[in-house]
């Protein structure tokens, strides 16, 4: 591992050594970890995601299947290059699982993640326009809408769409990154990708 200006080359790496330094204080004093760091649950609801791309009707008999099969609640990637077919989806999704199923919209940091998934980078207006279209849909959150170094767009988004949820921290390494959306309160729901 090499640092530079005080900065690790890769976070990630510096994360999975920082894991490992936890698990052995917790096994030193025989605690699990979210009981020494203060959490109050000790169970977190599980969800189906659903990252690959398909068309909304494909998306809908999935939700319906994932439902039937007793999961609660699903993550759907929004990826479509109009944002219309994204609301679409949603909507089908929506009509075939009820209100009674938890739907979470990721934008993928509003990128794409190359020929296997296209997509189109979301700008400030896509994402704010999305937002505001999900709102009769019960649409539980809306994930890294913007690039995750956008702390300001992510806090306008909150405050103009102020019922949405909005959760980022999967492209986010460190400490200070997640301070920093803790202190600008840029978003609702932190997501460490671990």
């Amino acid at each position: 591992m090499r640092y530079t200006n005080g900065a690790a080359n890769n976070w990630r790496d510096v994360g999975c050594i920082e894991i490992g330094l936890w698990d052995i204080v917790g096994k030193v004093v025989d605690q699990p970890l979210y009981k020494l760091w203060g959490a109050h649950k000790d169970k977190v609801p599980a969800y189906a995601s659903m990252i690959q791309l398909s068309t909304p009707e494909e998306r809908a008999e999935q939700a319906a299947r994932l439902k039937a099969e007793g999961w609660q609640g699903m993550k759907i990637r929004l990826h479509h290059l109009e944002m219309k077919e994204d609301i679409r989806t949603i909507e089908r999704v929506r009509d075939a699982v009820g209100d009674d199923f938890t739907i979470m919209t990721d934008a993928n940091q509003a990128q794409s993640s190359g020929t296997w998934q296209p997509g189109i980078q979301w700008d400030f207006a896509r994402a704010l326009d999305t937002a505001r279209a999900l709102g009769d849909m019960n649409v539980y959150w809306l994930e890294e809408p913007l690039h995750p170094d956008d702390f300001d767009g992510h806090k306008l988004l909150k405050e103009r769409v102020p019922w949405m949820r909005w959760t980022s921290g999967e492209h986010e390494y460190t400490r200070y990154g997640f301070r920093k959306l803790i202190e600008s309160r840029s978003v609702d729901i932190l997501q460490p990708d671990v």
